[in-house]
């Protein structure tokens, strides 16, 4: 934890005239379980964090938005433990005065977001940095373009391709996002030695995938949503095979199924905090299409979605195959053995 917070933590503790029980702001929404356990801050939430107090969309966190923001987080639940009530505006301007000296590096009386970053972890830091100079919003095929330089399927990307892919991640960003060939080659070296831990001079799908912003998950909406109601709608099928059926043609294959099987892994191993690669992906591709693929197209129609989606449902990720079988007879159809 920086100084600072450390700091408001013991000006909290002392005796003072507040007033007025704390509830949930802002960032306690970002940053807190319902049940009062902190989540970890992560580029996704500092940047949502950073837009809500960011209110003139300057970049910059001027006096007025910094005091919003120190007020809240001294408000919020998460320093529950050095006071349960509001902070005063002596406080406020205490504390004001104690981020400035440790944040404001330049001295121009404004916090960059690159100057608010310290509180990350590095790598957090680095991602956010990443987005902010370089906003890679939706529309990015991620799975089209990780196939394209993990041409072997071994589920990693060499150190002399992460250049070229960065490149053309960010090319087929909505807008598209020009790099010269320097910052190219900066980032790349800082992403090898953030996660190339054991020096083999490649990377996994799960760290690169977060160089883009969280996207909401509908495989997860689909799995509450049955979960909610004890049994999963058509309507809720056709929807999601929609999402991913980006040619239009009514079933699923190639990097439409691998989207799809990435976000069943991005779901299942929220419970687990696990960790998945591109030979994960690709081994569940094949085993779903050797266990569920009825009519043997090498495609995943509704029907054969239904089937998947319900053993998970029923047995998670680990009974799938197992689980499959039964569902097919229920619903009228035939795994193929």
């Amino acid at each position: 934890m920086p100084s600072t917070f450390r700091g408001a933590e013991e000006l909290l503790r002392k005796d003072s005239k507040r007033k007025g029980i704390k509830t949930r702001n802002f960032i306690d929404s970002k940053l807190q379980k319902h049940h009062g356990e902190v989540k970890p801050l992560t580029a996704d939430k500092f940047l949502d964090i950073w837009k809500h107090y960011d209110a003139d969309a300057s970049r910059f966190l001027e006096k007025e938005e910094i005091r919003r923001f120190l007020k809240d987080f001294m408000n919020s639940a998460l320093l529950s433990s050095a006071s349960p009530q509001n902070v005063t505006e002596t406080e406020a301007d205490q504390l004001y005065e104690l981020f400035m000296e440790e944040f404001d590096e330049n001295k121009d009386g404004v916090i960059s977001i690159r100057e608010l970053t310290a509180v990350l972890p590095v790598e957090e830091s680095f991602f956010a940095l990443f987005r902010t100079v370089n906003p890679p919003e939706s529309g990015i095929d991620y799975m089209k373009i990780w196939k394209k330089y993990d041409v072997d399927g071994s589920g990693y990307i060499e150190s002399d391709e992460l250049r070229n892919f960065l490149r053309d991640l960010l090319a087929r960003a909505k807008p598209p996002v020009k790099v010269d060939e320097k910052t190219l080659e900066e980032y790349s070296k800082e992403l090898m030695t953030l996660f190339d831990v054991n020096n083999d001079g490649k990377l996994g799908l799960q760290e690169l995938i977060r160089l883009l912003p969280a996207q909401q998950n509908f495989v997860k909406l689909t799995l509450d949503h049955a979960h909610s109601l004890k049994r999963l709608n058509q309507s809720d099928i056709n929807k999601l095979l929609d999402r991913y059926d980006k040619d239009g043609n009514g079933t699923l294959e190639g990097t439409e199924l691998s989207n799809l099987v990435r976000d069943i892994l991005e779901d299942q191993v929220a419970f687990t905090g696990a960790k998945y690669d591109a030979r994960d992906v690709y081994e569940i591709e094949q085993a779903l299409l050797k266990g569920c693929d009825v009519d043997g197209n090498g495609r995943i129609d509704r029907k054969e979605l239904a089937v998947i989606l319900l053993a998970i449902t029923r047995s998670g990720l680990g009974g799938l195959y197992a689980e499959a079988g039964k569902v097919a007879q229920e619903i009228g159809t035939h795994s193929k053995k």
